[in-house]
């Protein structure tokens, strides 16, 4: 946490760094999970996996959102692993395809409503 203080943008950076690896399919969500669980007490695990997330779509490009949340889903991700309000940064980032933890099935939703 003092780190945080001297480096402001210490969790947006340490994201960066694994969104990268993630991309490149050289990290896993599970190992990134349990690389943050020390993080969550503090209430920024759910920040830095943010900055992952949006660091491999931008890196992965037009594919990107899909590619993650199959991976997502195939993880069986939640978001309550590592955050206790989520629905925030869902908002902020954009990450709303991954509010739940099985990937959407497009093949099941013919209407548009």
């Amino acid at each position: 946490q003092d780190l945080a203080i001297d480096v402001p943008s210490i969790y947006a950076n340490l994201g960066k760094l694994m969104g990268e690896s993630f991309a490149q399919e050289h990290l896993t969500l599970k190992v990134i999970r349990s690389a943050l669980e020390p993080l969550r007490a503090t209430d920024k695990a759910g920040i830095v996996l943010c900055e992952v997330i949006k660091t491999s779509v931008d890196i992965l490009g037009s594919k990107g959102s899909m590619e993650v949340q199959k991976r997502w889903g195939k993880e069986k991700m939640s978001w309550s692993d590592l955050c206790d309000n989520p629905a925030e940064l869902i908002e902020k980032y954009k990450l709303d395809y991954l509010s739940t933890t099985e990937p959407k099935d497009d093949s099941t939703s013919t209407s548009s409503s």
